[in-house]
């Protein structure tokens, strides 16, 4: 990182596109992951043990699964760059669809809500923030995981706007009927 605040990340969000994620998200379990797109290997270059990771599984349902952290720098290998993640949380008892994400008025722009985007995503000062409050709204639980990554002030309620809650919850809704129903 050059030292400019737009490039001190300090929080990624790591795309799976495995099935399987709920079975391996397990506090205190670790997994080797691997980036061969030239985009997320280079956002690794910022990367540093102890950064918070937003574990996002891609497929089949799209939503942030768990919280986990950096154990060591991302080393490369090959065409590849390596790096293992440290699972912070069980599975979410109310994981974050991608739809509410892109519902809330801040994250909406997030590179997460792109089909384009890489493996490993770098989640911005002013995004972080906005994203942890909308992971701890659902899963009170895990408040004391993410209160570490932020600012004292990020604790402060969001200020209320006119349709946002109301698109956020039914995008949310929207999500757990499809993820419940068998709805293709």
């Amino acid at each position: 990182a050059s030292g400019e605040p737009d490039e001190e990340v300090g929080a990624w969000v790591v795309r799976f596109s495995r099935g399987n994620l709920r079975a391996e998200v397990r506090r205190g379990r670790r997994s080797i992951c691997a980036a061969s797109q030239r985009g997320s290997r280079e956002w690794l270059q910022d990367a540093e043990p102890g950064d918070l990771v937003f574990l996002y599984q891609a497929s089949p349902v799209r939503e942030v699964l768990g919280l986990g952290r950096l154990v060591a720098a991302p080393a490369p290998v090959g065409e590849e760059t390596r790096f293992e993640v440290e699972f912070l949380t069980e599975v979410l008892p109310h994981p974050i669809p991608l739809a509410a994400i892109q519902a809330h008025s801040t994250l909406s722009g997030m590179m997460m809500a792109s089909p384009r985007s890489g493996m490993v995503l770098p989640i911005r000062a002013d995004e972080l923030p906005h994203l942890a409050r909308l992971v701890w709204e659902r899963n009170p639980e895990v408040r004391e995981v993410l209160a570490p990554y932020l600012p004292p002030e990020a604790a402060a309620p969001e200020p209320p706007s006119a349709h946002g809650p109301r698109v956020l919850d039914l995008a949310a809704w929207v999500d757990e009927w499809r993820r419940t129903s068998g709805y293709p």
